[in-house]
């Protein structure tokens, strides 16, 4: 089969490498534009782009595709039979989507309807949910409605981040979308076109599912800073599903919170002596994102809304990350100290 391929995040070249490797020939990438540097001149090309100069595809980079027709044109003047979409991040117009003679098909992380939108892996692991996993739809120009083709489960470990999930999802989407094509590939003999094809295929209508629609938004720069009058629950989900980037602040330096844990998950672990000392220091503090308790071996104790959280690992700004003792040292932490004071 001739493919053009859109996606931008390292995420998609799982997707890209797996239709290669199955014999399928990529005729076209479509991804996000370069984009400039945070320190320096110059810009840096999209994960895609990079592993596509390396396999020596031919790569477009629209700003917006819908409106640069130049490249537009260019696009739809190559012969394909469909179009596999991974993370690209843009709408496609609808000259776009009915441009492939076996239709244009979409690898969702996500159980659809569950999350539609730009960010099921996070919104997912923010939620709590128990379970996600991939789904190749068919593409309508509105968004993430479409069909579903096929669709597998993935059940989220309890103290899984998001960038561990999105690499099991990865894997799984490039094993789902081969095997899509392969199903593709084999009716193709007697169809002459998707329209044809559609009703052979026995599509899922997302309605059908029994699951409700949610969308997951953008994640902006205001939702990685913790709000310690929150759960302990959502703190620890906050930090798994924006895993690398949450933080708080300490001594007026942002201070990234990598790893923790709840109390109930850490107290199991305790002697009767060190529960009873954990538990009566609770007491003194009702205020949250105050530091109640110190444990040199896993880390310190932070008051949130209704149980204490325990820090694991951080990172200081301008330091690398640390935890036990390490951390405690760098820190120079107190009990009575205030997280969260800019």
């Amino acid at each position: 089969m001739k493919v053009v391929f859109w996606g931008t995040p390292e995420y998609a070249i799982s997707s890209l490498n797996s239709i290669i490797q199955a014999g399928h020939e990529i005729v076209g990438v479509v991804t996000q534009p370069d984009k400039r540097r945070k320190r320096g001149r110059g810009s840096h090309p999209s994960p895609v782009k990079e592993r596509s100069l390396e396999l020596g595809l031919r790569v477009f980079t629209p700003k917006r595709i819908k409106d640069e027709s130049d490249i537009k044109k260019q696009i739809l003047s190559i012969e394909a039979d469909l179009y596999v979409v991974v993370a690209f991040g843009q709408i496609l117009p609808s000259e776009v989507l009915s441009k492939p003679r076996y239709g244009c098909w979409n690898s969702h992380a996500s159980l659809l309807p569950r999350w539609r939108g730009a960010a099921p892996i996070q919104w997912s692991v923010l939620s709590g949910d128990k379970e996600t996993g991939v789904g190749i739809m068919f593409m309508e120009e509105t968004l993430d409605t479409g069909p579903i083709l096929l669709q597998e489960r993935l059940t989220i470990n309890e103290s899984e981040n998001c960038e561990q999930l999105g690499k099991r999802l990865e894997r799984l989407s490039g094993k789902l979308i081969v095997k899509s094509i392969e199903l593709l590939n084999e009716k193709i003999s007697k169809y002459s076109n998707i329209q044809e094809l559609k009703p052979a295929l026995n599509l899922l209508e997302q309605h059908k599912t029994g699951l409700k629609i949610n969308y997951a938004r953008m994640i902006y720069k205001s939702d990685y800073l913790i709000d310690w009058n929150n759960t302990s629950i959502n703190i620890q989900r906050k930090v798994l599903g924006l895993y690398p980037n949450v933080y708080t602040t300490f001594n007026s330096k942002r201070l990234i919170i990598k790893e923790c844990e709840t109390y109930t998950q850490y107290y199991v672990n305790l002697n009767e002596q060190q529960l009873y000392t954990l538990e009566s220091s609770i007491k003194d503090f009702s205020s949250p994102g105050y530091i109640i308790y110190i444990d040199k071996i896993f880390g310190f104790f932070v008051s949130t809304e209704d149980q204490p959280i325990l820090i694991r690992i951080t990172q200081l700004e301008g330091k690398r990350s640390s935890s036990g003792i390490t951390m405690i040292q760098q820190l120079k932490i107190n009990i009575g100290d205030k997280l969260g004071d800019m």
